[in-house]
């Protein structure tokens, strides 16, 4: 399956929302958080639906441009997941592409249209999550800036018309 949408914030944000651990769970159903290191991670679910941990690995990482990693866990229909995430700068964002191949159990083969039906919903869930999430990070980040702007003009004026006075006398 592969799927495209464009995030109203710059790439820089968007890659430190993928890769931030902590923030997973707030993106992603069931996840309650990631153990392990860089490379290798398993998620500890919150709820009682996962029967195990899921592991990941990763496969590829390009800073801000790529990052593909395959996650297993004991389903029963599906063996794996292989993501390939891709950012390119927009005009008015971030491109984020996703690429996603489902390696099924024999079983699944058996029901593949309801194990793929199911697996597009989980993503394009997990997608609105995280394009919710990058957005709140991009609004955050320019609320402060705005802020910063704001109490430089309230502070810029009286130190000009210090100087200007000054200058005067």
């Amino acid at each position: 399956m592969q799927a495209s949408a464009v995030l109203a914030a710059p790439r820089d944000l968007v890659w430190s929302r993928l890769v931030d651990r902590d923030a997973v769970a707030g993106w992603l159903d069931d996840v309650d958080h990631l153990t392990g290191s860089p490379e290798r991670f398993a998620t500890q679910c919150a709820a009682e639906r996962c029967v195990g941990p899921i592991e990941g690995r990763v496969l590829t990482i390009e800073r801000e441009r790529r990052l593909r990693v395959v996650l297993r866990a004991p389903w029963r229909l599906l063996r794996e997941i292989d993501l390939d995430l891709r950012l390119q700068p927009a005009e008015v964002g971030t491109i984020l592409s996703v690429d996603a191949t489902w390696h099924l159990s024999w079983l699944g083969w058996l029901v593949r249209p309801l194990v793929r039906l199911r697996a597009d919903i989980a993503l394009r869930r997990a997608a609105r999550a995280f394009r919710a999430a990058v957005e709140d990070d991009a609004a955050r980040r320019r609320r402060r800036a705005s802020h910063v702007a704001s109490a430089e003009a309230a502070i810029a004026p009286s130190s000009h018309d210090a100087l200007l006075l000054r200058t005067a006398s």
